[in-house]
């Protein structure tokens, strides 16, 4: 198929507002008004969510090229030709939503590339060589790639507007089928008819598939790791589900109020472990010399992702957590976060005093940038071993008592 061109972005996104309500619309009065409600809902937003892509350049794969013949046409001389050239394979492995390489988004570029998609998440394309050079195959494959993929960044932006979207679109929905059965219930009570508002039926929310998830191989690119390891984009996808997951907790008061770390650290894991295929997430795990809040382990046992999570109780209290989490760490431990719930008001001089005190640990090494208002990535130093990175995010969410 051609890569970001079957398909305009508002008749799709147009389709996907429909598929919604077919499946809002689909459900009867007794599913609707006897089923949990929010849990429902977080289904619906969990299913119809859409992931942006990812393409993980690191793990990409070139097989042996072909040789084929082509036919060269020489219209100045009104003659045509074979000539041998080479065929080239490039696979590479990606994230996201799969159709979305179907869609042309709603700003694009125009420019496109034929491309297979395989059931293990792969993108192939191929290039031709004609010339036995270096800068030619650089050339190609660069100009294949851009073809290809340029406009990935295109379809995501709006992939994250229907993702923002998204919540309003199950409300209106779901609350406008309840609405048209709760009235139907009301009629029929005012003339006397009677209801049945009791069901032996026991309704439960199905479950999303868990997404895979993706893993850097020994290949000796990049990221090189002689074991399992986190990729960077997973990575940053981990932290930015529990900033969605953070946000949401601060709108609502009834889910943190009156709550210690461990139940708040529970909320946030119960949506680690409903993300990803392929690894489990783990509370209060021995990990070196202590055990860490979150943990989340490949299928082999290996650590990808180690959290730990504490109320604010000042800068002595920042640098302890820091000591403690690094503590945890082995070599093979590189991504990692601090969750800090703030209780107490003034949230910005909080953040302030939490970033200047970790900036302060003998073990800082500099900031990687501002994730958003509430999160900020750094890179640390194991205390047995200096030239091992440690990047860790720094995150804050406001619980006010």
């Amino acid at each position: 198929m051609k890569s970001f061109n079957e398909i305009g972005w508002f008749e799709y996104y147009e389709s996907r507002k429909i598929q919604v309500q077919k499946e809002v619309f689909g459900k009867d009065k007794k599913y609707i008004l006897s089923i949990n409600e929010e849990e429902y809902k977080a289904y619906l937003l969990e299913h119809f969510a859409l992931e942006p892509i990812v393409i993980h350049y690191e793990s990409e794969k070139i097989d042996e090229p072909t040789k084929q013949k082509q036919r060269m046409e020489d219209h100045f001389r009104g003659v045509s030709y074979e000539v041998e050239v080479y065929n080239f394979n490039y696979s590479v492995p990606f994230t996201g939503s799969a159709e979305l390489f179907r869609i042309a988004p709603s700003s694009m570029g125009m420019v496109s590339y034929n491309i297979i998609l395989t059931h293990s998440n792969q993108v192939t394309l191929s290039f031709i060589v004609r010339n036995k050079t270096k800068e030619e195959y650089d050339s190609m494959k660069k100009d294949a790639l851009h073809k290809a993929f340029f406009n990935v960044n295109n379809i995501n932006s709006d992939v994250n507007k229907w993702n923002v979207e998204l919540k309003g679109i199950i409300e209106s929905n779901f609350n406008k089928r309840k609405k048209e059965f709760l009235e139907e219930d009301s009629f029929f009570e005012s003339i006397n008819l009677k209801v049945n508002k009791d069901t032996t039926s026991i309704f439960t929310v199905p479950t999303v598939k868990k997404r895979a998830l993706p893993i850097l191989s020994a290949s000796g690119e990049k990221e090189f790791k002689s074991h399992p390891a986190l990729d960077s984009s997973t990575y940053k996808n981990i932290l930015s589900l529990i900033v969605e997951v953070g946000a949401t907790m601060e709108k609502r008061p009834s889910i943190y109020k009156d709550k210690g770390e461990e139940a708040l650290r529970d909320f946030i894991t119960m949506f680690l472990e409903s993300r990803y295929e392929g690894a489990t997430t783990t509370t209060e795990t021995f990990n070196k010399k202590g055990k860490t809040d979150i943990l989340i382990k490949y299928k082999d046992g290996t650590n990808l992702f180690v959290a730990e999570c504490k109320f604010w109780t000042g800068q002595k209290g920042m640098k302890e957590t820091i000591d403690q989490l690094l503590s945890y760490l082995t070599w093979r431990d590189t991504k990692t976060s601090i969750i800090m719930f703030v209780d107490n008001d003034g949230i910005n001089e909080v953040v302030q005093k939490g970033i200047q005190s970790a900036k302060e640990h003998p073990n800082f090494k500099k900031e990687l940038g501002v994730t958003n208002k509430s999160s900020y990535s750094l890179e640390f130093s194991l205390p047995s071993d200096k030239g091992q990175p440690i990047y860790l995010e720094l995150m804050f969410f406001h619980f006010p008592k």
